[in-house]
């Protein structure tokens, strides 16, 4: 079954595999899902005063990371595309 989120997944493997870090990302996109999930996250989510910069650095405040530089160009292309909402697919 194909979803919006397919290929943002298959990027993320990508993203993965080439700094041979899987189970680092695997821990990234569940705490991730994890926030984005929550109800509360999704209204901040729409909020449009939220900056970009804000909006990530608030994701990593509440999933209690620091995003490495590819899992931050990521969370960058999935904002770009609007597609932040679709992480816990």
């Amino acid at each position: 079954r194909k979803t919006l989120a397919r290929p943002y997944a298959l990027a993320a493997f990508k993203f993965a595999s080439l700094e041979n870090k899987i189970s680092d990302w695997l821990h990234f996109l569940g705490d991730l899902s994890s926030v984005i999930s929550n109800p509360n996250f999704k209204l901040i989510l729409n909020n449009p005063r939220l900056s970009h910069a804000q909006l990530l650095e608030l994701l990593g405040y509440l999933a209690k990371t620091t995003f490495t530089e590819s899992q931050l160009n990521f969370l960058k292309l999935l904002q770009h595309y609007g597609r932040i909402s679709i992480v816990p697919e």
